[in-house]
């Protein structure tokens, strides 16, 4: 759904991906793909309606981006939200202790919305509990 598709950056780009970095359209289509009933491939849920959410320019995204993106899309009323990024730990110190309680609150509005998190685990086996 372009109508409702945005980016989050500062960049002042539109919702497509910059900088090479399509992970998420590549995520995307594995959900949506839709070969019309041709030759080709169909998505896990090809009749899906996508709306795209940039939260990255170019190889980063930040922690603001992020959450905003996750509120727009439980305000919009999405049934899920796909997260496919990860975060290196921070420490629960200091600012950790901030972004803990703002990504907790942030998490917890979309799923009282209705809107189910769809969260990437990681692929460096990172203990983001401790």
């Amino acid at each position: 759904n372009l109508d409702l598709s945005r980016n989050f950056t500062d960049d002042g780009g539109d919702h497509n991906p910059v900088g090479g970095d399509d992970h998420g359209t590549h995520v995307a289509g594995i959900v949506a793909a839709d070969n019309g009933g041709g030759i080709g491939v169909n998505g896990t849920a090809p009749k899906t309606d996508l709306v795209d959410c940039r939260v990255f320019s170019g190889p980063t995204a930040s922690f603001g981006d992020i959450l905003a993106a996750v509120v727009y899309s439980a305000n919009i009323d999405a049934d899920v939200a796909n997260l496919s990024l990860g975060a290196y730990p921070v420490p629960r110190q200091g600012n950790g202790q901030f972004y803990g309680k703002v990504l907790n609150s942030a998490m917890t509005y979309a799923n009282k919305e209705g809107t189910l998190l769809v969260i990437a685990a990681g692929n460096d086996s990172a203990d983001l509990q401790h």
